[in-house]
């Protein structure tokens, strides 16, 4: 057997498999191997059915997807984590043919992180299923960190104290994560998808917190780790933090990082030290926006595929449509985004698209109505969920319209598809549910999208034009201060990421939280959505133009309140001009470009 210390309290052992120690075999078509002799007693190996973890008794899923399930288990007063992998497709069976079980891949990456160092989930067994006609392929279990918590949940955790202990404690976790990346990067141990879910944090009583990588199957070993592949290591991490961290402790993460990386390397720790930091920042920068490019395009194409979080169905009557099922990370703004839902319900209370329309136009008046299309909102029932929703159909009347149909996608698709990367780069948009269209092969007939309808909330328009008028002096101030900060943030996030709203006036602007009567509501529940999802468009050739003249639009809307000051203007200009390195804004320059293109527009 050979020894490793992983610390001064814990050892593992891992034996010969050549030897055929540690082996146990079974009914259940498993083979076994242990990293002691007696943990096949401790897992009641030859006793127990792995296979089928659901039926122990202290059983709980974690985690779940196509490919692969995490169970947390208790066997002997022990608590283990269980991961199962499991046959699917020809893409696995090629992967299976190429790289062997990943069982046994994470197994060997545990032992390379152990005899290097660097901290990680203990496994104590994998076992491998004998024989190819069952869906488990192998599995492997871990023991369970004793008051061990995934980073983002210790991060939310520390909120709760007071500022000075706050910042003492994130400092910790800081020096902590730094040195665990600067000892995996030096050691040749590279992580391919690291984000907080995959490192966790163990509470320590006498000294600062010890951080461990998990979801060992993503890591490649063995190789030296490149200075670009460390920075996009860390990027992949920054994706999570730039949401969550301020600006200041993401430096001072990349500046402990560098200092380890100098110690650690020796004599080539040189280009790790503190003159290059503005070099390294600087790659972060531009490896993390390219991470995230990369991201929000594989999350976008979800949005059209038939995936756990949304489903294809082809209904009656030459009617078939993208549904959403449900989501990983539920939006703050949107109750529908926390619900599940199934698709025969979806199957069910569109049986007939037609008939739902025409009942939701029999109970309230159509919120818009032309002779190609009709706006109705109602009360949609899935299963045993009732959501507020609007749908917005629309006639294809027109000859060449439906010949162009033929060749692109119809208008909304791509205002489903538009929504979804809005929401996905941050921006809060009504939260498109389905998307139906009716077609005979290539020709589009008509189409129905269908959105969570936004409660409480009125429109920019009235608020400027009523409801503004009627809150307090003394509370204006603020009210106007939330609005016009995040009017800002949302026009300059639109710039960054190439979307252009073709009709961005007040009345496609709610104000959730807020009614049309000035009822007492605090300014800082305000939330600034978008809607009317067909008017918009992702085109990376934006222009100077296009920009201009959706913020023109937007100021015809303060025309109808005499409370917004021409200061009130100049501050939400200086707000959308001001980012992270952009220097003082010329906002002056702006505001006469502001006032000759609406003097063209009289």
């Amino acid at each position: 057997m050979n020894v490793k210390e992983l610390n001064s309290s814990e050892n593992i052992v891992v034996e010969d498999c050549s030897a055929g120690g540690g082996r146990c075999a079974r009914g259940d078509g498993l083979r076994w191997e242990f990293s002691e002799a007696t943990v096949a007693n401790d897992l009641k190996a030859d006793r127990l059915d792995w296979t089928e973890p659901e039926t122990f008794r202290q059983a709980e899923l974690v985690k779940e997807n196509a490919l692969r399930r995490v169970w947390r288990v208790q066997v002997g007063g022990k608590e283990y984590y269980a991961k199962y992998y499991y046959r699917n497709g020809r893409r696995w069976k090629v992967k299976r043919f190429l790289r062997g079980p990943e069982c046994i891949k994470e197994w060997r990456v545990a032992r390379y992180a152990f005899e290097h160092g660097v901290d990680c989930v203990r496994p104590v067994s994998y076992a491998v299923a004998r024989g190819g006609t069952g869906r488990l392929d192998c599995l492997l279990i871990t023991e369970s960190i004793r008051k061990a918590i995934p980073l983002n949940d210790y991060w939310e955790s520390l909120r709760g104290f007071g500022v000075s202990e706050y910042q003492n404690r994130i400092s910790e976790l800081e020096d902590s994560l730094a040195e665990l990346l600067a000892k995996a990067h030096q050691s040749g141990i590279s992580h391919s998808d690291l984000h907080p879910g995959n490192l966790l944090v163990e509470v320590l009583e006498s000294c600062r917190p010890r951080v461990c990588l998990v979801d060992l199957q993503s890591v490649r070993i063995g190789k030296d780790v490149s200075d670009r592949e460390a920075i996009y290591n860390l990027a992949q991490l920054n994706q999570w933090f730039r949401l969550n961290a301020t600006l200041t402790q993401r430096m001072r993460l990349l500046k402990r990082y560098m200092e380890y990386r100098c110690a650690m390397a020796g004599d080539e720790g040189s280009r790790w030290g503190q003159g290059t930091f503005k070099h390294w920042a600087k790659m972060m920068e531009d490896a993390a926006y390219q991470h995230a490019a990369k991201l929000m395009a594989s999350r976008d194409r979800r949005t059209m595929r038939r995936t756990k979080y949304f489903e294809f169905l082809r209904l009656g009557h030459h009617w078939q449509g993208h549904f959403f099922l449900k989501t990983k990370h539920p939006l703050e703004y949107s109750p529908a985004s926390g619900m599940e839902f199934r698709a025969k319900d979806w199957r069910k209370a569109f049986k007939d698209p037609q008939a739902v329309m025409e009942r939701f136009a029999g109970e309230s008046l159509p919120l818009k109505k032309s002779s190609g299309t009709l706006i109705c909102r109602g009360m949609l029932t899935l299963g045993d969920k009732s959501v507020s929703v609007v749908i917005k159909r629309q006639v294809n009347k027109s000859f060449l319209g439906m010949i162009r149909n033929c060749f692109r996608k119809s208008r909304a698709i791509r205002a489903w598809k538009a929504g979804y990367a809005m929401i996905h780069r941050g921006m809060a948009v009504a939260k498109p549910l389905a998307v139906l269209e009716r077609r005979i092969g290539p020709v589009v007939f008509e189409t129905m999208l269908v959105t969570e309808e936004v409660k409480p909330s009125t429109n920019l328009r009235a608020f400027m034009m009523n409801t503004l008028g009627e809150i307090p002096v003394e509370k204006r101030g603020e009210f106007k201060s939330v609005i016009t900060e995040q009017l800002a943030t949302l026009m300059r996030k639109m710039d960054f990421n190439g979307f252009t709203h073709r009709d961005m006036k007040g009345v496609n602007i709610l104000l959730q939280n807020m009614t049309f009567e000035y009822k007492g509501q605090p300014a800082k529940d305000i939330r600034v959505i978008v809607i009317d999802l067909d008017a918009l468009k992702i085109d990376g050739r934006k222009t100077e133009r296009d920009q201009l003249r959706a913020i023109v639009r937007l100021s015809y809307c303060v025309d109808y309140s005499e409370y917004v000051t021409r200061t009130d203007r100049a501050r939400f200009l200086k707000a959308y001009l001001t980012q992270f390195g952009s220097g003082r804004p010329d906002w002056k320059k702006l505001w006469r470009k502001i006032a000759v293109e609406r003097n063209q527009g009289k």
